[in-house]
């Protein structure tokens, strides 16, 4: 992990191999800032004088030059935003991934806290369980 910021808020999550830094020598201060309750994902690059919003989320091996706004999920080369957090407290402005990440081409999905049926999965009735045989 290479991590030279400005400014790292608190709680936030910042997963293996990530980079924060500086995108050319002839601007050693402009490094980033990651407010509070980010989460970056494994092997994002983030450079320059980028500001990564409160409770923001960067995909995995992202490469960040643009700040993200707060409760935006960003992915790709070069990120572009891919969805939002929706459900936030209205006290803390907080929220969990739980409880309701959208992404844009997923206005609406399925409640990803419920488990879905084994009916649901048409993986699992082409493969039945066969656990029970083992105790015979």
């Amino acid at each position: 992990m290479i991590l030279v910021a400005q400014w790292i808020g608190d709680d936030v999550v910042l997963r293996q191999n990530t980079t924060f830094g500086i995108a050319r020598v002839d601007k050693l201060h402009d490094r980033p800032v990651i407010c509070n309750g980010a989460e970056i994902g494994a092997g994002a690059v983030i450079l320059g004088a980028v500001k990564i919003g409160e409770g923001a989320v960067v995909g995995a091996n992202a490469v960040v030059r643009h700040d993200v706004d707060p409760y935006m999920i960003v992915g790709g080369v070069p990120a572009k935003v891919i969805g939002s957090i929706d459900g936030r407290n209205a006290a803390t402005g907080h929220s969990s991934m739980r409880d309701g990440m959208r992404l844009a081409n997923e206005p609406s999905g399925p409640n990803p806290t419920k488990p879905l049926s084994k009916t649901a999965n048409p993986r699992r009735q082409a493969f039945p369980d066969k656990r029970s045989d083992l105790n015979a």
